[in-house]
């Protein structure tokens, strides 16, 4: 639940940080959750594009420009999701290369 709730507070962040006009937590809470649900109702892996899509649709409603809300939408999901995933293969990656080192050696 507080990742969920830190995902929505980093767009909350993010536009306040890149957009000249800022939004509330509570918009930013429903741009979340909104986005999140029509990604993935898309079936796509993490909805990818979709999520993004509405992100930037949401916000440009609430006066946010396009010309920021695109990176604003990008930029979060590398700093929560994407990020994440990285981590995970990471940590699945390197235990193969240290057993091929270990076998190697051995």
């Amino acid at each position: 639940m507080l990742v969920w709730a830190n995902e929505a507070l980093v767009l909350w962040l993010l536009v306040r940080l890149l957009a000249q006009t800022p939004i509330s937590i509570p918009a930013a809470i429903a741009i979340y959750l909104l986005s999140g649900t029509a990604g993935m109702t898309s079936s796509l892996p993490g909805g990818i594009g979709v999520n993004e899509g509405i992100t930037v649709l949401l916000l440009a409603q609430q006066g946010v420009p396009v010309a920021v809300a695109l990176p604003t939408a990008v930029l979060r999901r590398v700093i929560t999701l994407w990020s994440m995933v990285a981590l995970a293969a990471a940590a699945n990656i390197l235990p193969w290369f240290a057993g091929a080192r270990l076998r190697r050696d051995f």
